[in-house]
């Protein structure tokens, strides 16, 4: 039985010898010395311990029987689990040679019989020391080596993600070039709504454009929201969550603003429709936006190079803004001229006196009849204002000489004036309004001009000014034929529908012009045959 030592957990040492006398007294005194001691008396016995008490320490005899000392240290130095265990060899050779054999089979030092038990204790305990420092060592290396490769995944984890970083703003930058190309704000918006959602993987977003007259900031352009929810979703500019937005100047999480009973309303409304942060626009002093996000695809928030994207993305988006805002006084003055200028030519001509003004009001109540985006309606207006503009150098000779065109002179005079106006509005940074003009005398069928287009490839900009401008012309008179009467041009067009016209838009264009009808004054009809039933302006 192992003698126990009055200080539990303190090593065990195993005692090999084949004296009983060197085990016991062994045992008495490492055991006073607080160490936990096992014994055995011979070689097979000793592996035995050895591999069930798992000592810290062997003293073990050379002499024993069955196995010797020598062959129990081969065989503790020759299994993996206890190549580092120390042993202490005692022997009653004291020669050098013993000693040194010894000491080559691996035994950490060596005692002649008879040998002073306080020198066995010093040499175990500066052995046990010895190995519980290359333990320490061992475990400090070993913390240091996980350190370092931690360090070295974070280092290279932190190199991706700068390589990352740096390809994401190599991006947003050619994103913002982009945008600042653009003159249209619809463009900017809907490009810098499009950059969110690519650049930094935002799944749901919505740009709020500010309307000063109402003191709002409106839904503008949205990604992955329900309609239902962002219709109406307005933000006060005087609300708490517009002057806070405002006064911080950065981009907010909404969780922020728990626990402020101002902002819980719009808190509410703002989390339903899955936005988790705002962030403002500015254009000088004045918060001209905001951005409403939520988080990243797979529920991930934003991090601090997504941050300073926005930030950069937002700053991007106010210049270009204010340069849009600055080249749309510049377009609606040369507009507003150019249509002055063709309602001051036809105000030369009795028949055609406001035509233009007209056919703008019917064309802009069927555009709100289709309930047509602002950007669609804008195009329609500036369409129907500027749409006989190709048309005013030829008005002397048709409406004073009232020459009468033949189809294929009306052919030549109509691609001779689209093709100059086109260019011309082109220039002016209105491709849009370009090409709905240029396309204006296209028929739904295919058989119109310039290029035969048919159905809805002709803009819907031309094929709602076409039936404005019909309806205008019919019930105007012209050199060739006097007006119609309201309900008969309602008549002309129905019958069209189809062949010039789209039929859709007849539809619609025919419950304006009744709802016209109920309210206008009729202009009588006048007399003569009515058998000219062409709707040309």
């Amino acid at each position: 039985m192992p003698i126990r030592s009055e200080h539990p957990g303190q090593e065990n040492i195993l005692v090999v010898d084949n004296d009983v006398r060197v085990i016991e007294l062994l045992q008495i005194t490492l055991s006073g010395r607080g160490y936990t001691v096992h014994t055995a008396f011979d070689g097979d016995t000793a592996l035995a311990e050895v591999k069930h008490r798992n000592p810290a320490l062997v003293v073990l005899d050379v002499r024993l029987p069955r196995k010797s000392g020598f062959q129990v240290l081969e065989a503790i130095r020759g299994k993996e689990e206890t190549k580092n265990l120390p042993v202490i060899l005692i022997s009653g050779n004291s020669s050098n040679e013993a000693r040194i054999q010894g000491l080559r089979m691996g035994a950490d030092d060596y005692l002649a019989k008879p040998f002073s038990p306080r020198e066995l204790i010093m040499k175990i305990r500066r052995i046990l020391d010895r190995v519980a420092d290359q333990k320490l060592l061992c475990l400090r290396n070993q913390a240091l080596e996980r350190e370092v490769r931690d360090q070295r995944q974070l280092t290279v984890q932190a190199h991706t993600d700068m390589q990352r970083g740096l390809m994401k703003i190599g991006t947003v930058l050619q994103r913002v070039e982009l945008i600042h190309e653009w003159r249209s704000l619809s463009e900017i918006f809907e490009g810098f709504v499009q950059a969110l959602v690519s650049e930094l993987d935002i799944e749901t977003v919505c740009l709020f454009v500010r309307d000063k007259h109402a003191r709002l900031f409106n839904p503008e352009v949205w990604r992955v929201v329900s309609e239902r929810l962002i219709l109406n979703l307005s933000i006060s500019v005087d609300s708490f969550f517009g002057q806070v937005v405002a006064l911080e100047g950065r981009t907010m999480r909404l969780d922020e603003f728990q626990g402020y009973p101002r902002a819980a309303e719009d808190l509410t409304r703002l989390s339903a429709a899955g936005f988790t942060h705002l962030t403002p626009v500015r254009l000088g002093g004045e918060v001209v936006a905001l951005i409403a996000g939520g988080d990243k695809t797979g529920g991930y928030p934003l991090d601090p190079i997504d941050l300073h994207l926005l930030s950069v993305l937002a700053r991007s988006v106010a210049t270009s803004i204010q340069n849009a805002r600055v080249f749309d006084r510049i377009r609606k003055s040369l507009i507003d001229t150019t249509a002055q200028l063709v309602a001051t030519v036809e105000s030369r001509y009795e028949s055609l006196k406001g035509h233009s003004s007209r056919v703008h009001d019917i064309a802009m109540r069927m555009a709100g009849s289709l309930s047509l985006p602002q950007r669609v309606r804008q195009t329609v207006s500036h369409t129907a204002l500027l749409h006989d503009m190709g048309a005013l150098e030829e008005y002397e000779d048709l409406f004073e000489g009232q020459k009468l065109l033949t189809d294929e002179q009306r052919a030549s005079l109509r691609r001779r004036t689209v093709g100059g106006v086109r260019q011309i509005l082109e220039n002016a940074e209105l491709p849009e309004v370009a090409d709905a003009v240029y396309h204006l005398n296209e028929y739904w069928d295919g058989s119109g001009l310039p290029d035969g287009l048919i159905g809805e490839y002709i803009p819907l900009a031309s094929r709602t000014v076409a039936v404005a401008n019909a309806f205008d012309a019919l019930t105007h008179p012209r050199p060739h034929r006097p007006a119609y009467t309201h309900e008969d041009a309602i008549l002309i067009l129905k019958n069209r529908a189809g062949h010039q016209f789209d039929p859709q838009l007849i539809e619609i264009g025919v419950r304006v012009l009744e709802e016209e009808l109920d309210r206008a004054v009729t202009s009588p009809a006048q007399n003569g045959q009515c058998g000219h039933t062409s709707p040309s302006g």
